[in-house]
């Protein structure tokens, strides 16, 4: 299964029905979803394989080539080390990959 196929069913299987997600912390991580992961380089990989570099590389070709502004970029990492604590519950992975230990969100120096 794919990032993208199992985020979606996350949001939409899982999340949307919860009692204890407010409806705009829904429409958050869908927007990210919907914006930044579904059809990008990211959301075509295997759940099971996803480390943090690619993951990093991506939000440095956001900040770089996308102009996406660091804020934005922190926000969507949130929605995908929300995502990732939910397929390391199903045991997909070991690990967090959107971990801010081993992220390092694009800013200017």
């Amino acid at each position: 299964m794919t990032v993208e196929q199992l985020m979606r069913t996350w949001l939409f299987d899982v999340l949307l029905y919860s009692k204890d997600v407010k409806s705009g912390s829904f429409e958050k991580h869908e927007c990210n979803f919907r914006l930044y992961i579904k059809d990008s380089q990211i959301g075509s990989l295997p759940v099971y394989t996803v480390i943090s570099t690619p993951i990093q590389l991506y939000y440095n070709y956001l900040y770089k080539e996308k102009n996406v502004p660091s804020s934005k970029i922190f926000d969507v990492n949130k929605s995908l080390r929300k995502f990732f604590n939910y397929a390391i519950s199903l045991h997909y992975l070991t690990d967090n990959p959107c971990s801010l230990r081993v992220i390092e969100i694009p800013r200017r120096r």
